[in-house]
């Protein structure tokens, strides 16, 4: 799942480093803002919605279905991970295809 912070930057053609230097945050932290680990201030994102010219809920709804989604997969991980220490073969294999998939979505 792409980010709409994402989206609209790649569409303007900025890199993250100049996004976050107009923001006054670090290039990591903008970083995690895009892969759903932080959530941008209102601050940040009353910025980026004029930046980008979009309308600010657009990028906080983005920024819950992110979260939420990562919610979902830690919660599905760890799951795995109880079936996985009770010896399950199947809990092994899904364990391995479901680490690919979190560190593919950050």
């Amino acid at each position: 799942m792409v980010s709409k912070i994402r989206q609209f930057r790649q569409a303007k053609g900025m890199s993250q480093r100049k996004l976050a230097k107009e923001l006054g945050v670090c290039e990591s932290y903008m970083s995690e803002i895009e892969n759903g680990r932080k959530f941008a201030s209102f601050k940040a994102l009353s910025r980026l919605s004029k930046i980008f010219a979009c309308d600010i809920q657009e990028l906080i709804d983005d920024q819950l279905a992110a979260r939420q989604k990562r919610v979902e997969v830690e919660d599905f991980m760890e799951s795995i991970e109880n079936a996985e220490s009770s010896g399950s073969m199947v809990a092994r294999t899904v364990s391995g295809d479901l680490q690919e998939e979190r560190t593919r979505i950050g």
